[in-house]
């Protein structure tokens, strides 16, 4: 079936009002940005973002570019993504018609057209000097993802649910909408003289989120509907909230982190917090020796802490990339190789700042021809390390992942964190390790 043809309209711009919307305050959180892309599917949701978003950029001086995606997977979406381009234009936006090309996954379609659709949006905006992507997600969208996480065992971080703003395949968004109806964005698209497109695949229950959507009504006719759910979430955030300001607090006050990239805690001061806090000291820790790299999940976190809590001195575990072990009076985590792919090796060449697995900077002045960093390797021995580096505690299969600085003929003449000098050259090695590592478990 070809997609439906617009009506044409009258008073668009005095939709918002009829229905009720504060558009000022609706957007007022995207009043930092100048150029403001939108995602626009055709679909009533997003159609109706980008009314109320056309009439607020006019008067506050904001430009908008829309991004329609046509993923190919249904012989109706190119005129669908032609409707968006001509709406757009009518309103007096530019839109930029993006295509997924190429051959399309046998599974999980709907997470890979996600991914795809982010990337080549980002791509666009990238090109376009875009600053920020806003989505249409509403308040039924938060109440489903609330649902799926809580079935698949998510914590207070996961039940948090969508957030205001976020970052998907490299790409900033903002949700503005996750507090209103969809009915209310539907009516507007109404009122405008619009039909939107009707993806079949949003009522295919062959996918989760669709399963959620029909069973929301059964649900909110014994109390637990998208309002309730939406309430959760922003309390489960300022819950959350407070105990990453807590764990913040108690992670400056009790964790070191040594020359070669080992995190470490006294065994007794980290199971003397409350479990929730110490929960998430491990998962900053291995955040940080992993690189962020592995998300690992809640309940497996859970069973890591349990299991360190009560282990003797010698137990080792693996979390996210990271090696967790139960010293004699701490506990330690860090990257050990063959976790994840090492490194590639950083020449030196030209003076500069680079960053090396996601741990540490390397900063190098002067001439650095021949010199090059790299993972020390398991081939290094603790006494040529600590001929370079003094008397070593760590693990030796912790120093081997640590960057090691070698001379044009291969010979280690640095390793771990430090300045060296080096012929003409000046180079320093430092912990890159920010205040608030990537948290891995939801």
């Amino acid at each position: 079936m070809p997609a439906p043809r617009p009506a044409r309209r009258s008073k668009t711009s005095t939709a918002p009002m009829r229905h009720g919307f504060e558009v000022k305050k609706l957007f007022a959180p995207l009043m930092a940005f100048d150029r403001i892309g939108l995602a626009v599917s055709g679909g009533p949701d997003s159609l109706g973002l980008m009314l109320l978003a056309a009439g607020w950029a006019g008067t506050e001086g904001k430009t908008l570019v829309v991004y329609t995606v046509n993923h190919g997977l249904r012989p109706e979406a190119a005129a669908e993504c032609a409707l968006v381009a001509v709406e757009a234009q009518r309103l007096g936006l530019v839109c930029r018609m993006l295509a997924w090309d190429g051959t399309k996954p046998a599974s999980g379609i709907q997470a890979a057209a996600r991914a795809a659709r982010y990337r080549l949006i980002g791509a666009a905006m990238r090109e376009d000097g875009s600053q920020i992507l806003v989505t249409a997600h509403h308040r039924n969208d938060q109440a489903e993802t609330i649902l799926m996480r809580m079935a698949h065992g998510s914590g207070v971080s996961g039940l948090c649910g969508m957030t205001l703003f976020g970052e998907v395949e490299g790409v900033r968004l903002c949700r503005p909408m996750l507090g209103v109806e969809p009915a209310r964005l539907r009516d507007i698209v109404r009122d405008a003289g619009l039909i939107a497109v009707a993806d079949p695949s949003n009522m295919d229950e062959h996918y989760e989120r669709v399963r959620w959507r029909h069973t929301l009504p059964i649900l909110a006719r014994e109390g637990l509907d998208a309002e309730r759910l939406a309430s959760l979430a922003k309390r489960m955030a300022r819950a959350d909230a407070a105990l990453d300001r807590a764990a913040g607090e108690a992670i400056g006050r009790l964790a070191s982190v040594d020359r070669f990239g080992v995190v470490s805690i006294p065994h007794g001061d980290l199971f003397a917090l409350a479990e929730e806090i110490g929960l998430r000291l491990i998962d900053r820790m291995v955040g940080w020796a992993g690189g962020g790299s592995e998300p690992c999940r809640l309940g497996t976190l859970e069973s890591a802490y349990e299991a360190l809590a009560a282990a003797a001195p010698g137990h080792a575990t693996t979390l996210g990339g990271a090696a967790m072990v139960r010293d004699k009076d701490t506990v330690l985590a860090f990257r050990e190789l063959g976790r994840m792919p090492a490194p590639a090796a950083i020449s030196l060449e030209s003076a500069g700042n680079m960053a090396f697995d996601g741990r540490f900077t390397i900063a190098c002045s002067g001439s650095g021809a021949g010199l090059s960093v790299s993972a020390a390797g398991e081939e290094v021995t603790r006494a040529a390390a600590e001929a370079l580096a003094g008397p070593i505690a760590a693990p030796m299969r912790a120093v081997a992942s640590a960057p090691a600085l070698r001379d044009r003929d291969g010979r280690l003449v640095g390793i771990g964190v430090g300045t060296y000098e080096i012929g003409n050259a000046r180079v320093s090695i430092a912990a890159s390790f920010g205040s608030k590592p990537p948290q891995t478990g939801q």
